[in-house]
């Protein structure tokens, strides 16, 4: 007898089974399970190998996988990420293992304080007087999550951040992320122009700030170097 079993997005087979009769109610015993196939390139044992790297214009493809999967309702296009990558190459970053597809991206570049893009818009140019670091983009595919991979790579990020002499790192949290960007240091920071750039990010969409050590910190997050990151 050939059963199946669903579970969120996982379909399992179950090859054998036996009937029984228990209280009246039919029961079985499980004596074999067919596991789904896995991917190519997406073994959930490359956990242990998974490392950040720098991102090439040949990753574009995976990243626009993970991202679409990541944020269904915050869909942007992949020129928008190829605009991002040629901005800012020092501030992109993927997470695979070797040279497997990615798993992961990080997106970063310098922007203006109490600000944020337009959703899914080329921009063409950073800004002439970036005041702070902008985390556009943190995603993982769910099996490479749960390894502290989009943690690592924030605080490298901050590091290095910290070290071209940025005051800060800005992001917008969707999904109902501020509790993780809370514990990763970001603070909420309200005004009502943001208010207002933040409606086509959703409801529960918050602009958060990281004050980064040497910077000026939340009430003023002015630039003190040109250097850029990366």
């Amino acid at each position: 007898m050939i059963l199946r079993w669903v579970r969120r997005d996982l379909t399992v087979d179950i090859a054998r089974s036996e009937l029984f009769w228990a209280d009246g109610r039919q029961c079985f015993i499980v004596l074999g399970v067919r596991w789904p196939a896995r991917p190519p390139g997406r073994d959930v044992s490359q956990a242990a190998t998974l490392a950040w790297r720098a991102m090439a214009e040949s990753d574009l493809d995976a990243v626009c996988a993970v991202a679409h999967a990541a944020f269904p309702n915050h869909h942007e296009d992949r020129a928008v990420f190829a605009d991002r990558l040629a901005l800012n190459p020092g501030g992109c970053f993927v997470l695979a293992a070797g040279g497997d597809a990615a798993l992961g991206y990080l997106i970063a570049y310098p922007w203006r304080l109490d600000d944020a893009p337009p959703l899914n818009t080329v921009v063409g140019r950073l800004p002439d007087a970036p005041a702070v670091l902008y985390l556009h983009d943190l995603a993982l595919a769910p099996e490479a999550r749960g390894g502290g991979h989009a943690a690592r790579i924030v605080e490298q990020l901050a590091a290095h951040a910290a070290q071209a002499r940025w005051p800060a790192i800005a992001l917008v949290a969707v999904n109902q992320a501020a509790p993780f960007w809370a514990r990763l240091g970001f603070l909420p920071r309200d005004s009502a122009d943001m208010s207002r750039k933040l409606s086509s990010y959703g409801e529960d969409a918050r602009y958060m700030v990281r004050p980064l050590s040497g910077g000026e910190g939340r009430g003023g997050c002015e630039r003190r170097s040109a250097k850029p990151f990366g």
